[in-house]
């Protein structure tokens, strides 16, 4: 039975009473689970290394996604480095690089519409994240008779309420029996996890990806980097199907609205633009062995 790890982190912000200013900053909540055996983790571990050692960094310095839009604006005051944004583009396109060589990394993203969900708990919303989260890391690992550890970003005042739930989930079940996920949540610091912060630059590309499809054309300038950065590299670890080849099944495999209609539409969307890329990769690759 092979080890692996479910990784989750959040990107954007929810509360249960938003303002139509709030939700204009703030229109949607993304969750992206990185999913990844452990020999494949060892190497995205080292490889992140090597790649922050690179940049004249410590290994121990955490990038994080907030620090590309930062950066931008110049405000390096609570950013523990000083790279650029065009040395931040570079950083994120070679994690996204490596996390695409590997063969086992999958990545699931549950996203909630601020402008479509009504005023639900904001505990509650992220629990009905993270329970999608699981019932794909079940279904991950089951088909490859393995045994997965959810680790989760620590979440100040919510962690300990989540960790119960999970735990309590995982050990009762909902329609999905968790036989191959270790029970309850395992919380770590993100700045002492690589996986998390892959997680949270997955998190990011996409969230600035949604965003791109859903603003008006003179504001696609703002998320343009991000979207460059999941259609040239992220896309490539969407958790998708293949039951009906050639052709890539991504929404609900891969991408999916949370709870159910809050974000249906732009859910789709992406599903079916990562689809698109899927396939125009493999019908690639078999011309190459044609041509061999």
């Amino acid at each position: 039975m092979e080890a692996y790890f479910a990784f989750t982190d959040e990107c954007g912000i929810y509360q249960k009473t938003r303002s139509r200013k709030f939700n204009e900053g703030n229109p949607f909540y993304v969750r992206s689970t990185v999913i990844i055996s452990l020999p494949d983790f060892l190497t995205l571990q080292k490889g992140m290394d090597d790649i922050k050692i690179s940049f004249g960094l410590q290994p121990n310095i955490e990038i994080k996604w907030a620090h590309f839009g930062s950066a931008l604006k110049g405000n390096y005051s609570k950013i523990p480095h000083r790279l650029t944004p065009e040395q931040l583009k570079d950083y994120f396109e070679r994690v996204l690089s490596l996390l695409a060589d590997l063969k086992s990394a999958t990545v699931y993203y549950t996203l909630t519409d601020n402008n479509v969900i009504g005023q639900v708990d904001e505990t509650a919303l992220i629990k009905m994240h993270l329970q999608n989260a699981y019932q794909r890391v079940q279904s991950t690992v089951l088909e490859k008779d393995g045994f997965a550890i959810v680790v989760a970003d620590n979440l100040n005042d919510k962690t300990k309420a989540l960790k119960e739930a999970a735990y309590a989930m995982t050990l009762a079940g909902d329609y999905v029996q968790y036989t191959n996920i270790k029970k309850g949540l395992y919380v770590d610091f993100s700045d002492q996890c690589h996986g998390l912060q892959v997680a949270d630059i997955c998190a990011g590309v996409f969230t600035a990806s949604v965003k791109y499809k859903s603003v008006p054309e003179k504001e696609k300038h703002k998320y343009a980097c991000g979207c460059e950065l999941f259609f040239n590299y992220a896309y490539k670890n969407t958790r998708h199907s293949f039951y009906h080849a050639p052709f890539f099944e991504v929404y609900k495999y891969g991408v999916k609205e949370v709870p159910n209609g809050a974000g249906e539409s732009i859910a789709k969307a992406m599903a079916k633009s990562i689809e698109n890329k899927l396939f125009e990769d493999l019908m690639r690759e078999l011309h190459e062995m044609d041509d061999e």
